[in-house]
């Protein structure tokens, strides 16, 4: 497997690295327990992976809501969490339907619920859509965008 190289981390800003494009992938052969082993879940990470600076991390909930929310990590990880098995798949899999490798994945994920932190925040009647916006943005060497959100 591919090893994850260190990137810099420079006060709240996130550092994505495109020359460090991280891909691995697993045998199918390998896939025979019901949950995945950590070692064994897939990682397509076209601009490298994310280095976050978790005191300067902020998640924001805003829009259209009551009461605006901004949390640092210390804060989420004081909320009650919830564990969830399911599983992750790809979007682009198979990319190559005659190699036996899948991207994949039966995980077991803790963490907030969506729901609560939505409740907390009083989401108004009009809302009718969630926006999540990720880290892992950045420009591919032809110049094409990624899109940075979920």
């Amino acid at each position: 497997m591919d090893s994850t190289p260190t990137a810099p981390i420079t006060g709240s800003r996130v550092v994505m690295d495109p020359s460090t494009t991280t891909r691995i992938l697993t045998p199918v052969s390998r896939l025979t327990s019901f949950v995945t082993p950590t070692e064994d879940v897939f990682v397509i990470a076209h601009m490298g992976i994310a280095r976050v600076d978790a005191g300067a991390w902020r998640l924001a909930v805003d829009g259209l809501v009551d009461r605006a929310l901004t949390l640092t990590y210390d804060d989420l990880c004081a909320l009650p969490s919830r564990t969830v098995t399911s599983f992750i798949e790809c979007y682009g899999n198979p990319v190559e339907p005659d190699v036996p490798t899948r991207r994949v994945g039966n995980v077991v994920w803790r963490g907030v619920a969506l729901r609560d932190l939505l409740l907390r925040a009083g989401v108004s009647p009009r809302a009718t859509h969630v926006c999540l916006e990720g880290a892992d943005s950045g420009t591919f060497a032809n110049g094409t965008r990624t899109w940075g959100g979920s």
